[in-house]
């Protein structure tokens, strides 16, 4: 049986649950990617024996089909490393497959039927489906194969650190309007002189976070706790922008960052970004815009925002959790929301919905036209386009910053600093220095910056 080193912790895994599939995973030691590309030609002889093909592939076909053999196999050899009785949920939909990731493809779904051919045995189908929800229903879910041991030859004691994921070509990713399901899928885009400076930008973003000296502490081994199905990963250091509606001028938030998935306060215990005043790592502050989306909501309807706490509209801090959550919702909903948001119900006590959302329309009746017309996402394009400045600006000073949606995590030494920039940036967009809240987040009281 495979094993993880004692000590590695490049990777950490959720208990119980099924796994995402990584395209971008690959062998790094030469050894393996040295038995995978033998295993390829194994496995294309096999495909032509027990009938899968009926001739051999061309050059292009044969490259195609040996980067989805090592991708997979890569995934499954690091799932098996986390914990063996993980399942790997794997796309197989058209969806998917018509994607621009040079890893899906027939070739793949070629890929994943031979290697869990029965001659062959490398991977183990558990379940078969069109859907790509790791955990959930309709997924196909693989695992190591009875077979793979005496297929692969690899060492018993290979650490993790023998894989690792190649860059993501594609930075922008453009999703359909949500269908009556409520789900979008990704939508091809012509290339455009917008598109490429998009792109141009996130490439400079990403080879930033890249050399960011970000650590992880010893003591997190392979039990963060995450809020999704996916692996918390200290590789994936890359970001991508995802744009809503098929619109250049919706949504464009930041998602691919490893530190995105982890809970608030394991970000707080386990990440150190190292600074000028301490290059070997400090813990780290969340620097916080407070109260963004209504403050666009009235920038756009060209009215000055209130004083005070704008989601303080039933008068109690219990109440304030559910109102900010409701109040977003309405400005993403397209027409009258008709039911509660996840996890919103139970801040209002007794309160109805249709009770709620008047009370939110009598205290903010400027914006209250603005509700139900789908806006939330053309506010998200620019919060986004904030955030990138900030970034940006935070590149040029020296302060190394991971993108939170509309947060930044800076080391605790640069928490200051970093706020002035966020302030500079918002003021700028709303034409007013005293409306630019932002907040400070240590995670509990302020460090003596901590090294530990």
């Amino acid at each position: 049986m495979l094993r993880v080193e004692e000590g590695s912790l490049e990777l950490a895994v959720q208990q119980n649950r099924t796994a995402f599939f990584d395209p971008h995973r690959r062998a790094a030691l030469p050894s393996i990617k040295a038995r995978i590309a033998s295993l390829v030609q194994e496995l294309e002889a096999r495909e032509l024996e027990v009938g899968l093909r009926t001739k051999r592939r061309g050059v292009i076909g044969h490259r195609k089909f040996a980067i989805a053999v090592e991708a997979i196999v890569s995934n499954v050899l690091v799932l098996t490393l986390l914990d063996p009785n993980r399942l790997l949920a794997v796309p197989r939909g058209h969806d998917m497959m018509s994607s621009r990731n040079e890893v899906y493809g027939s070739h793949f779904i070629d890929a994943l039927d031979v290697l869990a051919h029965p001659s062959v045995g490398i991977i183990e189908q558990v379940e078969k489906g069109s859907k790509f929800r790791p955990g959930g229903p309709q997924s196909t879910t693989i695992r190591l194969g009875p077979s793979s041991k005496s297929q692969l030859a690899l060492d018993a004691a290979l650490p993790v650190e023998a894989f690792t994921r190649v860059p993501n070509p594609s930075v922008l990713i453009m999703k359909s309007p949500k269908d009556g399901k409520g789900e979008s899928h990704e939508v091809q885009f012509k290339e455009t002189l917008k598109t490429r400076k998009l792109s141009k930008q996130l490439i400079q973003l990403n080879e930033w976070l890249s050399a960011i000296p970000l650590k992880v502490a010893p003591d997190a081994i392979v039990r963060l706790n995450a809020e999704s199905d996916e692996f918390i990963d200290p590789t994936r250091r890359t970001v991508r922008r995802i744009f809503n509606n098929a619109s250049w001028t919706q949504g464009g938030r930041l998602f691919g960052g490893f530190w995105e998935n982890m809970r608030r306060a394991d970000r707080f215990e386990y990440l150190r970004i190292g600074s000028a005043s301490h290059p070997e790592g400090e813990k780290i502050a969340n620097v916080d815009y407070g109260q963004l989306f209504p403050r666009l909501a009235y920038l756009r309807a060209g009215t000055p925002a209130p004083s005070g706490d704008l989601y303080d509209v039933l008068g109690n801090d219990e109440a304030r959790r559910g109102v900010k959550r409701l109040f977003n919702a309405m400005l993403f909903a397209d027409g009258e929301l008709r039911n509660w948001p996840r996890d919103t119900s139970q801040f209002f006590n007794d309160l109805g919905l249709r009770d709620a959302i008047s009370a939110i329309r009598i205290q903010h009746a400027p914006i209250a036209h603005l509700f139900g017309t789908g806006i939330g996402y053309q506010l998200m394009f620019t919060e986004s386009n904030l955030l990138m400045e900030v970034l940006f600006e935070l590149r040029g000073i020296g302060i190394s910053a991971l993108p939170l949606h509309d947060s930044v995590l800076v080391a605790c030494s640069e928490a200051d600093n970093t706020r002035e920039v966020l302030r500079r940036r918002l003021a700028e967009f709303l034409l007013s220095e005293e409306k630019a809240a932002v907040s400070i987040d240590y995670g509990g009281s302020k460090p003596n910056y901590a090294r530990t």
